[in-house]
């Protein structure tokens, strides 16, 4: 590539980013925001993602007709969807700056499929025999995909990860968040509001899903370390596709129970004195809120790990008191770089860490926040 084409771009992306990060117009005390606030998707994936490398890399020797597998999950809320949209707004950046055109152009190809484990392989595998040049994984319990991922390194094919964590060597990049800085987040807020003393309870729609347990550990060691007057009462986790109670000591083996159900018991026992709830996924979260809307939970505080559809609705909400907000549009639009810088033959990061948000009732919300949140809306 031309030098004066390497410079422009980095002027560009200088210029973006300065623009955007110091842009403070709007700020006010409420937290609520309008519809009409403009929002630029890809500003604030720049700002997120933190590098101008995983936002448009120069100097790329790209190979003609590159093509790229995405594989997500139906889910009724918006993150599959805006994983999509970020990769895909990714791919037409890259086509549009090195001028790849008809059968020389980057093709990104999705497929999801039911929020379950063996339907995810079975999509994998179906993939894999197409023998794309990378294949990105989104919203999976991706430690569970070990042969797969033998095979793609066995043929060639590199496998990215959006959004998901886990520990398997062959995975090229993770983009996700760290999620053991959101479970310090998470506790240090709600000591504050429990004066750091009292029964809480942890959430979980899963018990092998990495992000939500990772931040379940970081809660419980910070609060070993830090917070001895917290005693986490109960780790719950739930089959997300099912809806059952994976774990619980205080009922028979796997009963069928509902959370309402579950929470009653727990909440109505003697030595409980639960003062705190903390959901560690989006999912969980959904069904919290449903929950405290129908004061069942009065007098609890909760945080959440929120989807971002409900912003308002959650912090109108008396029990509800902190939301952590996460940017998939950046996982999605990070990793199909990633996977577009790998196929090229340019270095890539084992971990590449997209920014996150926590918001409570005390924020000021910002323009830089209210893009985050209208990037939810459907």
């Amino acid at each position: 590539m031309p030098k004066f084409r390497v410079l422009i771009l980095t002027v560009f992306i200088i210029i973006l980013y300065t623009l955007v990060y110091n842009d403070t117009s709007g700020i006010s005390s409420s937290t609520n925001y309008s519809s009409k606030d403009k929002v630029s998707k890809q500003s604030i994936t720049l700002i997120d993602i933190g590098s101008g490398e995983y936002y448009l890399p120069s100097n790329l020797s790209i190979e003609p007709g590159l093509n790229i597998e995405l594989i997500g999950i139906k889910t009724k809320d918006n993150y599959s969807k805006l994983v999509k949209q970020g990769a895909q707004d990714a791919v037409n950046t890259v086509n549009k700056y090195y001028k790849l055109k008809n059968k020389n152009k980057i093709k990104l190809n999705y497929k999801s499929t039911k929020n379950n484990i063996d339907d995810q392989i079975d999509l994998f595998d179906e993939v894999l025999y197409k023998y794309p040049d990378s294949i990105i994984i989104t919203m999976a319990d991706i430690n569970s995909f070990n042969v797969q991922f033998d095979m793609a390194l066995d043929n060639g094919i590199h496998v990215i990860s959006a959004g998901s964590s886990g520990d398997n060597e062959n995975i090229l990049s993770q983009i996700k968040s760290n999620y053991n800085e959101q479970g310090d987040k998470l506790i240090d807020s709600m000591s504050q509001d429990i004066e750091s003393n009292g029964n809480i309870l942890l959430l979980s729609s899963s018990d092998t899903m990495q992000e939500s347990l990772q931040r379940e550990e970081a809660i419980i060691n910070k609060i070993n370390s830090s917070y001895p007057g917290i005693n986490v009462y109960r780790r719950l986790h739930y089959n997300k596709l099912t809806g059952e109670l994976i774990n619980y000591k205080d009922i028979e083996e796997n009963k069928d129970i509902s959370l309402e159900e579950t929470l009653d018991l727990l909440m109505n026992k003697e030595d409980s004195n639960i003062k705190g709830i903390i959901s560690c996924d989006g999912d969980m979260s959904k069904r919290l809120l449903e929950l405290s809307n129908e004061d069942k939970l009065k007098g609890v505080s909760i945080y959440m790990v929120n989807d971002g559809e409900d912003y308002n609705e959650m912090l109108d909400n008396d029990n509800i008191k902190g939301l952590l907000l996460e940017n998939p549009y950046a996982y999605g639009y990070a990793s199909a770089i990633a996977a577009i810088r790998a196929s090229s033959g340019a270095g890539n990061e084992s971990v590449v860490n997209v920014n996150w948000t926590f918001i409570d009732k005390n924020t000021e919300i910002t323009k830089d926040i209210k893009q985050r949140i209208k990037l939810w809306e459907k």
